[in-house]
């Protein structure tokens, strides 16, 4: 384990206990440590610099009371910032109203000063405004407070499951395109299951078919065999052996055809969101094992009676039917 990476948690976990434990100097540590970004954070959600004070205040002191609900003393700086943020939240949900921000271009005094910057400043401010209080929380703390998916995901979580005001209902990006889209990912899985059990069934009656007009077409060397003193088991062996090397076979050129697929990405409607829903088909070693594995079994099903049948032919009659 790398010491070097140790002692600064160990450090924050001792500092988090002590101040969950009710130490005012521990405390007042975290405070100066996080409280300017905190700050930071709930000016982005409530876009005005008063009620970012007022919301940092308010934070620290839930982050007070909270403190020794921290179950993981590593995680105090996502967990912190996420609280400040919804504390904005709550602030503005109060104050009822859109602040208006002023916007200071700051200049080196001579009157000359980036024209590009200062618009791209101007456009940033107005589409931060143009969005909800919501929408400015998730940008505060995926930019502002450098919390990616990962790192923020569980103080985001416990902060708001935290906050009896809040009727979040937090999910990942994957997790929430995955809900949005069950219903037809469901109908689609449901249906290529119907197909798969269609075509499988005509697949078996197929290869038993073929292998009956095997076994009748070569009665006499069933015979032969069978007088020169194959048992019946050699018989039914040869014939499921055939039977599986010909699904083997099919199994091979089918996965060949199905490899082109993964060029062509198909696209339908996702009723629920009514927004477009693409997918592609990948040809994995998993699916290609499973494919030729069912094409075994396919096979084995459809040529075990047709073997079983030519096990069982009589000596004399095989060769008189010859």
């Amino acid at each position: 384990m790398d010491m070097s990476s140790l002692a600064p948690d160990v450090a924050i976990a001792s500092t988090v206990q002590l101040a969950a434990a009710g130490d005012e100097v521990a405390f007042a540590r975290i405070v100066a440590a996080h409280r300017a970004e905190m700050v930071r954070v709930a000016y982005v959600v409530c876009s005005d610099w008063e009620m970012a004070q007022d919301a940092a205040q308010a934070a620290l002191w839930i982050a007070w009371r909270k403190l020794p609900s921290l179950r993981d003393p590593t995680r105090l700086r996502p967990w912190l910032l996420a609280v400040a943020a919804n504390e904005a939240r709550a602030v503005l949900r109060r104050q009822r109203r859109h602040p208006v921000v002023e916007l200071t271009i700051a200049t080196d005094g001579t009157g000359v000063g980036d024209p590009g910057e200062e618009i791209g400043q101007v456009d940033l401010a107005n589409a931060l405004h143009r969005l909800g209080p919501e929408d400015r929380t998730l940008v505060a703390l995926r930019y502002l407070a450098e919390l990616d998916s990962t790192a923020g995901f569980d103080p985001l979580l416990a902060a708001i499951e935290a906050d009896p005001r809040l009727t979040l209902d937090v999910k990942r990006e994957r997790q929430f395109y995955e809900d949005q889209s069950r219903a037809l990912s469901n109908f689609l899985s449901v249906l290529g299951l119907t197909l798969s059990v269609i075509f499988s069934l005509g697949a078996i009656i197929g290869a038993a078919i073929t292998m009956y007009a095997a076994v009748a077409t070569r009665t006499g060397e069933i015979g032969t065999l069978r007088a020169l003193g194959f048992a019946r088991r050699s018989i039914l062996a040869a014939f499921l052996l055939e039977s599986l090397l010909l699904a083997l076979a099919g199994g091979v050129v089918g996965l060949a055809a199905a490899a082109f697929l993964q060029t062509i990405t198909i696209s339908t409607t996702n009723f629920q969101s009514f927004s477009e829903l693409a997918f592609s088909f990948a040809l994995t070693p998993k699916i290609v094992g499973v494919s030729l594995a069912f094409g075994l079994a396919m096979g084995l099903v459809g040529g075990f009676l047709p073997a079983v049948k030519a096990s069982r032919m009589k000596i004399v009659d095989a060769l008189r039917a010859d």
